[in-house]
């Protein structure tokens, strides 16, 4: 997906989810169904158990709202942040490779 789309995918889910705050005990019972939508669609998205999670909790929660968690993500997989991330899971994989090398070897 363009980067360009899927950030404004990203801007429109938190967009959404801060809409609740417009109507304050009724957006809250919204949040209830929006959390496992807005869930969904971040999985879709980014396809990171860890980011849909934080998803879900963020929206399920009250008072989390204003947090961008799909704005957020679009952030740390676009940026230098997201790609020292990277960098980190694939030296982990590397060493569990190199491990599995080392035990099968005997």
């Amino acid at each position: 997906m363009d980067p360009s789309l899927k950030l404004a995918v990203c801007v429109l889910i938190d967009i959404i989810g801060i809409a609740s705050y417009a109507a304050p005990i009724a957006g809250e019972a919204a949040d209830l169904g929006w959390a496992p939508i807005s869930a969904l669609l971040v999985n879709y998205l980014f396809g990171n158990g860890l980011i849909t999670t934080v998803a879900f909790f963020e929206e399920l929660l009250p008072g989390f709202d204003v947090i961008p968690t799909a704005t957020i993500a679009w952030f740390l997989e676009y940026s230098a942040a997201g790609d020292a991330e990277k960098e980190v899971a694939e030296r982990r994989e590397l060493r569990e490779d190199a491990i599995d090398v080392s035990v099968s070897d005997r």
